[in-house]
């Protein structure tokens, strides 16, 4: 039995593990795996590196610096291959230097979104403080703020795009990713296991590999959908279930060259840059081998140049 922590309610990012148990994938690898919901990434990652549960997932941007700060936990898998951010605006939002001098709603207060928020001027040269952040949360709160005046723009989640494009606002999406890359989910395992138990994480990755497989084959949508505990579907109808899958399928999908499930080093290499140049990792060493591994993926090839697989 093995205990995984995910970093919120059940959504359809996390599908791929609803479709393995209910196929009966986890028990064909002799494992139980028992997940429960935690408040946040931070919250996953704590609650791994406490010991109380074996198994997480998380974002490098929030696991990392836990890491640097000496959390016994690795990345072990990808899950996404890029974040699902976007900063939604009444105004045109292309580069770095159309959100200096802005007010832009994130998140919470220094999490993963302000963060990243950051990273965008930092690739471009020019000082974070000349963007302000405004606490929104993820929610359709943003869209009051904006309408109030009190933001430009504001972050959202697949989910919340999809709200409001069904109340019919019209608004223009800055795609976080496409300014400032970062790997997106990743599971996490607390870093003794890797050794201890490598047999039992490996059996995890499978039946978690196959429920992602089906999760990328639009040709079995409709049943992935309803393999879905009823949490995941709570702000969706079906046709918008559907949208949203779509949405996730192409971050979903490995790059050329990395096998499913393999984290890209190259990427995690460029993203730990990031993070040390924002002043995330402290005195820490930005090598991926400090912070992911990529032993335990099935069918996994050591990439030529830097990384620690």
């Amino acid at each position: 039995m093995l205990r995984w922590t995910s970093p919120s309610r059940p959504t359809l990012l996390q599908g791929f593990l609803a479709v393995a148990a209910a196929r009966g994938w986890f028990a064909q690898e002799g494992v139980e795996l028992r997940v429960a919901s935690g408040a946040g990434t931070a919250d996953a990652v704590g609650a791994v590196a406490r010991g109380e549960a074996e198994l997480g997932m998380s974002a490098p941007l929030a696991s990392c610096p836990a890491i640097a700060r000496g959390a016994p936990v690795v990345s072990i898998a990808q899950v996404a291959y890029r974040g699902f951010f976007e900063i939604a605006s009444d105004r045109e939002l292309r580069r770095a230097q159309d959100l200096q001098g802005l007010r832009i709603g994130v998140a919470s207060a220094g999490g993963g979104t302000a963060q990243q928020l950051d990273a965008i001027s930092l690739a471009a040269g020019l000082d974070p403080r000349g963007v302000a952040h405004v606490v929104t949360g993820l929610g359709l709160d943003g869209l009051a703020a904006l309408r109030r005046g009190e933001v430009d723009g504001f972050f959202v989640f697949y989910e919340t795009r999809e709200a409001l494009e069904r109340a019919g606002e019209s608004l223009r999406y800055l795609a976080i990713d496409d300014l400032a890359p970062m790997p997106g989910a990743a599971i996490l395992a607390r870093a003794d296991l890797v050794a201890s138990r490598p047999d039992a994480l490996r059996a995890v990755l499978r039946a978690c590999l196959r429920g992602l497989a089906a999760m990328r084959d639009p040709s079995v949508a409709t049943e992935v959908l309803a393999l879905q505990p009823p949490a995941a579907r709570a702000l969706l109808d079906d046709e918008a279930a559907l949208r949203v899958l779509a949405r996730l399928r192409p971050a979903l999908s490995p790059p050329e060259g990395i096998a499913p499930g393999a984290m890209d080093e190259a990427a995690w290499a460029r993203a730990l840059a990031t993070m040390a140049g924002l002043g995330l990792l402290g005195a820490a060493s930005p090598r991926p081998g400090a912070f992911m591994t990529n032993a335990l993926v099935p069918g996994h090839a050591p990439q030529a140049g830097p990384g620690g697989g």
